[in-house]
């Protein structure tokens, strides 16, 4: 995919040209204190997502790190559910996408690359929202891959539940490593009202599908302990709603951690997109989420419950 190609190439020059950190590091020089190379982001980059919540993004070059580090996995779990839908029959039209939590949108170009090769007559439009501004330059660059397309795609420092939706109809609402970060950095009762805003939004405004991607952690006894368990809970929330669920889940093949659940698995758990080998990063070799896709009817002569 050249757009992809593009994209990665210009993230590389922008980590390498960001240099040391030095006087302005906002993380305090964590690189060195854990005994890392100055401006590696591997010691920030794990501290934000396995330690004990010192600090989340707020540095310019680990954005690009992470880029580098995750894309290549992150588009392609993407991509591997795209490939599980029927293409019969689909008609010329938008096919609308709201991510919640989006960072630098590594989904854009799951949901493009399939398009271009399976759907050419579907333009994605694509509304991105996360509310931490330091993705602002990624998502920049991600956008701009696409000016000349028929795909839009825009991205919002906002809150998606306060924000004016712009279509009619939303086809997609994307959860993509999004509730694994909820349950690591807040607290049951911020959970749960989370929990409650998703489902409140996805009622009001008649989302026509879910799609949760994340980390494979199925979760324990704890109530709401993983981003699964959050899934879980709202696919529940919507059948109190009165919504009819058609729900199906799907694992890689190194996932053996499956609890009870009925699950289908990818037959391969290899990228889709061609690695850039003069990236500094390392990257990620293979896709290991777990996904979880909804369709979602709704019974308009059932009463809204709370």
């Amino acid at each position: 995919m050249q757009e992809f190609d593009n994209f990665i190439q210009l993230c590389i020059d922008k980590y390498q040209n960001c240099g040391k950190c030095v006087d302005s590091c906002v993380h305090g020089h964590y690189c060195t204190q854990m005994k890392c190379g100055e401006s590696n982001c591997s010691s920030c980059l794990g501290q934000i997502q396995r330690g004990k919540g010192l600090f989340t993004y707020e540095c310019r070059k680990i954005t690009f790190h992470y880029v580098l580090k995750y894309f290549y996995r992150f588009a392609s779990e993407i991509e591997c559910l795209m490939q599980t839908f029927s293409t019969n029959n689909v008609k010329k039209q938008d096919f609308v996408v709201y991510s919640l939590g989006c960072g630098p949108g590594s989904e854009v170009f799951g949901f493009v690359d399939y398009i271009q090769k399976k759907l050419p007559d579907i333009c994605l439009k694509y509304e991105g929202f996360d509310l931490n501004p330091i993705w602002n330059e990624v998502q920049e660059l991600n956008k701009n891959e696409f000016l000349n397309s028929c795909h839009t795609i825009n991205f919002h420092c906002e809150n998606l539940f306060v924000a004016n939706i712009p279509y009619d109809k939303i086809n997609m609402l994307v959860l993509n490593y999004l509730l694994s970060d909820i349950v690591k950095f807040c607290n049951l009762d911020q959970r749960q009202k989370f929990v409650n805003e998703i489902v409140d939004f996805i009622f009001r405004n008649e989302v026509k599908s879910i799609f949760f991607n994340d980390i494979n952690f199925f979760g324990g006894d704890a109530p709401l302990d993983s981003g699964l368990q959050m899934m879980l809970n709202i696919i529940e929330k919507l059948k109190v709603y009165g919504c009819s669920i058609s729900q199906h889940n799907y694992h890689f093949c190194r996932d053996k951690k499956l609890g009870n659940l009925k699950w289908t698995y990818h037959p391969s758990d290899l990228l889709l997109f061609n690695v850039n080998s003069n990236s500094p990063v390392n990257y990620i070799h293979s896709c290991n989420s777990k996904q979880i896709f909804c369709y979602i009817s709704y019974n308009y002569d059932t009463q809204c419950k709370s």
